[in-house]
């Protein structure tokens, strides 16, 4: 069992751990890679390896990104980080939008 239970995390964020963790276990044997070699490259244990391909939730974002680049994966985060593809944000920001603007009287 992952270490994940200790920090009660939602499930469909265990479910995206365990994508993540499917993610670099494909981009490795793509590459032919052992896990050996991908922690070479990350500069991490092969532990780690092993626990990231588990999708082991507890693991810190800076591992993730690590193999992640290791795997030449990184782009793969480009739509969670720009800000005109977060649906809800969007909304929430035409929402606060004034519905009338006037003129300023200078």
């Amino acid at each position: 069992m992952s270490r994940t239970a200790d920090h009660d995390l939602p499930y469909p964020a265990l479910q995206t751990a365990q994508r993540l963790g499917r993610l670099v276990n494909v981009a490795r044997r793509a590459r032919a890679w052992t896990q050996e070699d991908l922690a070479a490259k990350a500069d991490v244990s092969r532990i780690t390896v092993v626990r990231a391909e588990k999708g082991d939730a507890s693991l810190g974002l800076w591992l993730w990104l690590k193999l992640l680049w290791a795997c030449d994966q990184l782009h793969r985060l480009d739509d969670l980080l720009d800000p005109a593809k977060d649906e809800n944000g969007s909304a929430l920001a035409l929402d606060a939008l004034p519905t009338r603007i006037q003129r300023s009287r200078t």
